[in-house]
C-alpha cells in the first residue's frame, strides 16, 4: 500500500510530462524508498529515482 502513492504520483509528475516531449518512460522497478523510472528519447536512456521520505 505505501507503494501506491508514489507510483500513482510519478504518473503526473514524471511519466506524463516525459511523453508529452516524445520520451518513452516506464516504472522500471519499486523498492521500498520509491520507483525507478526510466525514461528514452532521442537515442538517450535515463534512469531516475523518485525517493519517498517518510
Amino acid at each position: 500500500m505505501r507503494m501506491d502513492i508514489p507510483r500513482r504520483d510519478a504518473e503526473p509528475k514524471f511519466l506524463e510530462k516525459l511523453r508529452t516531449h516524445n520520451w518513452s518512460a516506464v516504472i522500471e522497478r519499486e523498492f521500498t524508498d520509491g520507483p525507478i523510472i526510466a525514461a528514452e528519447g532521442g537515442g538517450h536512456r535515463h534512469i531516475i529515482a523518485q525517493i519517498v521520505c517518510t
